[in-house]
């Protein structure tokens, strides 16, 4: 247990991960899942529970032998009127203290344990919380919630499921994350993150992306041509020069023309068509 060295208190393995979901905002890394870390909280949670269970029932025998030991008393605290009653009675009230001190002692332990559970649970759903707010800011930020270049048919979620399988890593949510090309659109998911993503998430985040992206999927689905992912202040300049810095290859623009881009090379071009390759990462304005 968390508690059984003495250097840890109750709470600590669930504020290691607060920690690290900090410093993953702060740094801009999206950490591989730590399920090290929340399989430790939920035993601690466990541990809690259970020694919980045990001290509202040895209080429950300790409150009764105090009322069995005052009864006995006859209730002024007098057995009999010779000496040896006197003592007797004078015993039980000793006995009938101490099991109501120590009743009074497992109500605090109690309450010591039942608060270190409560934060131990709001601990888990900050770093869960935390962790899917970035997925989703990044689902919209890659592709508007699965509108993106990267967006792949249905089946790539067996390959996301898949790639669960694979070493941990950690993601830069910057644009160094990006490895995927549009050219193989198999090493990204539907929402329009790549698999090096993926792979930084438990199969409960997938769950939840998967779902996300199906609800965003039936809202688009009901405006029609509009791009939700498009920024909400209008562009100043309709031309931009970027930097490619990935092989993409050829690509059909708005206007039916063809665009090749190729690492390194710096073009001027038409802002729409190449906002989205910008946001992925593939390439920057300059």
């Amino acid at each position: 247990m968390s508690n059984s060295g003495g250097s840890l208190c109750f709470g600590d393995e669930g504020l290691k991960l607060v920690r690290d979901v900090k410093r993953s905002r702060d740094s801009g890394i999206f950490h591989a899942y730590n399920d090290a870390g929340v399989r430790n909280v939920k035993l601690e949670m466990k541990y809690l529970l259970d020694g919980i269970t045990s001290l509202l029932e040895r209080r429950a025998v300790l409150a009764r032998a105090a009322e069995q030991g005052s009864a006995g008393r006859g209730g002024d605290g007098r057995g009999g009127s010779d000496y040896e009653g006197d003592g007797d009675a004078v015993v039980d009230a000793e006995s009938s203290q101490a099991a109501l001190e120590l009743s009074q002692g497992c109500g605090m332990a109690t309450h010591m344990h039942l608060n270190a559970l409560r934060r131990n649970r709001r601990l888990l759903l900050v770093y869960h919380r935390a962790r899917m707010d970035s997925l989703r800011d990044m689902a919209w930020e890659l592709g508007g919630g699965g509108a993106g270049v990267g967006a792949v048919q249905t089946d790539a979620r067996s390959n996301a499921v898949a790639a669960n399988s694979d070493d941990d890593e950690d993601v830069d949510m910057d644009s160094d994350r990006h490895t995927t090309t549009t050219s193989n659109n198999n090493n990204s998911h539907p929402s329009g993150l790549p698999h090096n993503v993926i792979r930084a998430m438990s199969p409960n985040e997938l769950s939840f992306l998967n779902s996300y992206h199906s609800l965003l999927e039936d809202y688009r689905g009901t405006m029609l041509d509009i791009d939700l992912a498009a920024p909400l202040v209008p562009p100043s300049d309709l031309f931009i020069d970027i930097r490619v810095l990935r092989d993409l290859g050829e690509i059909v623009t708005e206007s039916g023309s063809i665009l090749k881009l190729m690492a390194g090379d710096q073009l001027y071009v038409k802002r729409t068509d190449v906002e989205k390759f910008i946001t992925l990462g593939y390439a920057v304005q300059i």
